[in-house]
């Protein structure tokens, strides 16, 4: 944004804007998708801190929007790793226990089983 004439200018901002969303359309993205921040890279402007020289731009900046879109993709990927350990754990507990009740007597084994039976089916 430092080198468009005038500097910082929002309507040189909103063609570049418009000019890109063009493109990206066109290889298959949809224009809602697309964030396009106001920044200076040799300046700095907006990378990390809001640039006093954008005001018209209020939203975020480049480093606010990339950490934000780490977390909540970590997060997603967080969530299904805890879902499928937890049923690989209780899968490996159901099968441990059918495992040692063979093991043992028929008598036992048979006592287990009914524990087993009820605890997947949610009951005492």
């Amino acid at each position: 944004m430092d080198t468009t004439r005038p500097p910082y200018s929002e309507d040189r901002f909103n063609e570049i804007t418009l000019e890109v969303i063009k493109c990206m359309q066109k290889i298959g993205y949809q224009s809602h998708v697309i964030t396009i921040i106001p920044m200076s890279g040799f300046y700095g402007d907006n990378l990390v801190q809001h640039s006093d020289k954008m005001p018209w731009f209020q939203e975020f900046n480049l480093h606010y929007k990339i950490s934000d879109r780490l977390e909540r993709d970590l997060c997603s990927a967080t969530q299904g790793l805890e879902k499928t350990l937890s049923q690989v754990d209780l899968f490996s507990v159901t099968r441990f226990l059918q495992e040692t009740a063979m093991k043992i007597r028929n008598k036992t084994m048979d006592i287990h089983r009914k524990k087993l039976e009820s605890f997947k089916n949610g009951g005492p």
